[in-house]
């Protein structure tokens, strides 16, 4: 069995032994409109791994997951509002190939999302660039974000729970992650947010001490380009080398 730390790709077509453990910290980029208007846990790592592993073996499937991968206008907020209604109406061209209960079923998820978005009325919504999402999200993504001003140091959680000031906390790692880790034939850590994504699960109380105490093939992908988080490294001039990426986690 494999322990995939974020990103499915084409593993699914390889082998159904695979757990995905993922993370509900990454609220920037694809998830920084939902968390800014409506709140809650981000989403965007979830909704992009449904996507991934998503049956798109039939023309129906190829359609829905098209939908849901759609991305709207970057550049024109109106257009994309209007884009969007049209979704939401039944009548854009993207639901061409889902049969009708189908549509009724995703139609009914995005016309509650939208409820929620009219729910809170002190707070506009932006929908440029968004992307119907899985089950019922549109997302605003920030492409070409500059770099951090000085290299991560360290990731930790923080709570306001209890005493209303934030202040640090040590979350446990799920048991159910823990049991896997101890299953686990490979550790994979998928592509993705170094800092944001991939720390988060790793700095879990119990997590790194469960995958460093196994003698498994653990494997690093990484991403095809440097970003905001690893353009810059405190070890050294330059952006983070791959060497710097895997001491980030161990």
């Amino acid at each position: 069995m494999l322990l995939l730390l974020l990103y499915p790709g084409h593993l699914r077509t390889l082998t159904t032994r695979v757990t995905h453990v993922l993370p509900v910290s990454d609220d920037g980029g694809s998830t920084a409109e939902i968390v800014r208007v409506l709140g809650g846990p981000a989403v965007g790592d979830l909704r992009s791994r449904c996507l991934r592993l998503a049956d798109s073996s039939d023309e129906e499937g190829r359609a829905v997951k098209a939908l849901l991968a759609h991305r709207l206008s970057a550049t024109d907020a109106l257009a994309a509002k209007q884009e969007w209604y049209n979704i939401v109406e039944g009548q854009h061209m993207l639901w061409q190939g889902v049969s009708q209960p189908y549509k009724h079923v995703i139609r009914a998820f995005l016309a509650f999302f939208q409820a929620q978005i009219f729910g809170h009325s002190t707070a506009r919504f932006d929908f440029s660039n968004g992307s119907i999402e899985a089950p019922s999200s549109v997302c605003k993504q920030a492409h070409g974000s500059p770099p951090l001003p000085a290299p991560i140091r360290r990731v930790f959680y923080l709570s306001s729970e209890g005493t209303g000031q934030q202040h640090e906390v040590l979350p446990s790692a799920h048991p159910t992650a823990l049991a896997e880790v101890q299953k686990a034939d490979a550790v994979i850590y998928g592509m993705g947010s170094l800092y944001t994504s991939i720390c988060p699960i790793v700095c879990l109380s119990g997590m790194g001490e469960a995958i460093a105490s196994r003698e498994i093939p653990k494997i690093m992908l990484l991403n095809g380009s440097h970003d905001r988080e690893t353009s810059s490294s405190g070890a050294h001039e330059g952006p983070m080398t791959a060497a710097d990426m895997v001491q980030a986690v161990s």
